[in-house]
């Protein structure tokens, strides 16, 4: 086995040929980060606005339902009143047929479109 020979320690200015070229600026960031995260302060209030988001989720979860019932009773309230009003001939089956269309067509585009949010 040969002697190991004592190589001189590597120049910090000298970049590394292995190391990727945005390897420092990673690491300062993550240290910089750390230090960040390590203050008392930092945690609390990043767990104060997680707290504060989950609130405002549950508010918004219960909005959403209270606005897609009331939205579906309406809706049925009107498709009720169409039926009813072409049963007793008040209004004609391709007016029937129209309101009926349009109100699907609604119904539909409001469900597609709140599928692309």
């Amino acid at each position: 086995m040969p002697p190991k020979v004592n190589e001189p320690d590597p120049d910090p200015n000298v970049p590394d040929p292995n190391e990727h070229p945005y390897a420092e600026g990673v690491n300062h960031f993550l240290t910089g980060l750390s230090n960040i995260l390590d203050d008392e302060k930092t945690l609390q209030a990043v767990g104060t606005l997680v707290n504060a988001h989950a609130d405002d989720v549950k508010k918004r979860s219960f909005s959403f339902w209270r606005n897609y019932t009331t939205s579906l009773i309406f809706s049925l309230l009107i498709y009720v009143g169409i039926f009813v009003l072409a049963w007793n001939g008040k209004i004609s089956k391709e007016s029937t047929v129209a309101l009926l269309g349009t109100l699907i067509g609604y119904l539909y585009g409001r469900i597609q479109g709140s599928k692309e949010h």
